[in-house]
């Protein structure tokens, strides 16, 4: 099975051969709630079955959107969402940057510190 995770969260679309793609992923607790209702959206124009996922990259993530199959199987059934909660977004910050010291990666840990200073000037 293969499924779209996040597909208007760093994806070219464009690039993307369909009829290659199982599922997509309509809500990811990471992505914005614009992102997931475009994930829906191009769920529902292209028919695929749908999937919701927490992408959790630290542990208090992990239950953002448990779901259930109504139905025989995964395959067969249809995913609903117990609920649904959102990555606050300090979270998604303190994530990239332990994912920039982890990889060395300079760039990212100045685009880091840089989004937490323009958060902190705003307040």
């Amino acid at each position: 099975v293969t499924i779209l995770p996040h597909p208007y969260d760093a994806h070219q679309l464009d690039k993307i051969d369909f009829n290659l793609i199982d599922c997509i992923e309509v809500f990811n607790s990471r992505s914005s709630l614009k992102n997931n209702e475009l994930s829906r959206e191009l769920a529902e124009h292209l028919n695929k079955r749908i999937i919701y996922g927490s992408d959790a990259h630290l542990k208090h993530d992990i239950l953002n959107c448990p779901f259930v199959y109504l139905g025989n199987s995964p395959f067969e059934g249809i995913p609903k969402p117990i609920y649904l909660k959102q990555t606050p977004s300090w979270r998604i910050t303190v994530s990239q940057l332990i994912k920039s010291i982890k990889q060395r990666d300079g760039r990212l840990m100045l685009r880091v510190l840089k989004q937490i200073t323009k958060q902190t000037l705003k307040k």
